[in-house]
């Protein structure tokens, strides 16, 4: 059986969003073109040359999303969180606002300067040995993420990624959940139990799904929308093979940058069950995607372990690229 503990961190990594993860070559199913619905300017943009399957195509391999959270390690920037930790009643048990600068020099090093911190209730852990570290997972790894103690020195932002899932263990663990964040929508091989149930773009999977584009205007921008939901109505065995429930990505019409995406992932079972809300908007900032904000709303229980309810709320403002 798996190691709880292992699990509970490894799980947890969908929030560690620091990694560029790039989509496996792929074809699309068909009949997935025939199925996806269009509102009534879609259409007509059909009608002009907008092509239906380029698009998706495109939603499938893009990878700026990703990138956007990798540039956010080369840039000066101010972030202010907010965390909430709450019981099965959804009664506040912990929480925390931190406030930090990150500085980058010139040899791609970066570190941070706290501004604020303010904690409440039983955020860290009480044992004498143990004083000082965080109770939570999700504490430790939003932490991990958006934080850094140290100096960190980088390669230059040119360097090339690879683009294979790579590593044993934990390490490969990490990327595969990171890839599920960044990627969804492609089979990553080895996750326990849901790894053919993320490629929701195969024939196999298609049945279980809404898919629809739109047109809308999002904050003062014309976007195209794509949209992939469960279908209502699913019998329990059906629903049983959706891990992915929802997935919104916002196009910029003009130049189809990603500017938000929101989805929610969640899974039942005797090993483990999740439920997960995302939401985050970008920004352009020099000509790169950076974040804007994220929220997190998350729930997670696994055997032996007490359930985690979390959510979690951050801005990035004052982002700054060096001239080099």
């Amino acid at each position: 059986m798996l190691n709880t503990k292992t699990f509970a961190i490894i799980f947890l990594l969908l929030l560690s969003t620091t990694i560029k993860l790039f989509a496996q070559k792929s074809t699309l199913p068909r009949d997935i073109v025939k199925v996806v619905q269009l509102d009534s300017v879609v259409v007509k943009a059909v009608k002009k040359g907008f092509s239906v399957a380029d698009f998706i195509e495109m939603v499938k391999k893009d990878t700026s999303f990703a990138q956007a959270f990798e540039n956010l390690r080369y840039a000066n920037h101010l972030i202010d969180s907010e965390m909430y930790f709450y019981d099965k009643k959804r009664r506040e048990k912990a929480s925390a606002k931190i406030k930090a600068q990150q500085f980058v020099n010139e040899r791609n090093c970066r570190w941070m300067q706290p501004l604020d911190k303010e904690t409440k209730g039983h955020f860290y852990k009480k044992r004498k040995k143990k004083r000082g570290e965080y109770k939570y997972y999700t504490t430790k790894l939003f932490d991990h993420t958006f934080f850094t103690k140290d100096t960190v020195c980088m390669r230059s932002r040119t360097a090339t990624r690879s683009r294979q899932i790579t590593g044993k263990g934990l390490q490969k663990r990490k990327q595969q959940l990171k890839s599920l964040i960044f990627n969804p929508g492609s089979q990553i091989e080895g996750i326990p139990l849901i790894s053919k149930k993320l490629a929701i773009f195969d024939d196999k999977m298609t049945p279980y799904y809404n898919y629809f584009i739109e047109s809308v205007n999002f904050r003062g921008k014309d976007c195209y929308v794509f949209k992939i939901q469960q279908k209502t109505g699913l019998k329990k065995r059906a629903a049983n093979k959706v891990v992915i429930d929802n997935l919104t990505s916002y196009f910029d019409k003009e130049t189809f940058e990603i500017i938000a995406r929101k989805y929610t992932l969640s899974y039942r079972s005797p090993l483990f069950d999740f439920e997960v809300a995302i939401r985050v908007f970008l920004q352009n900032v020099q000509g790169l995607l950076v974040p804007k904000t994220m929220h997190y709303n998350g729930f997670w229980d696994i055997p032996l372990k007490k359930p985690e309810i979390a959510t979690f709320d951050v801005k990035i403002s004052e982002v700054h690229f060096l001239d080099f």
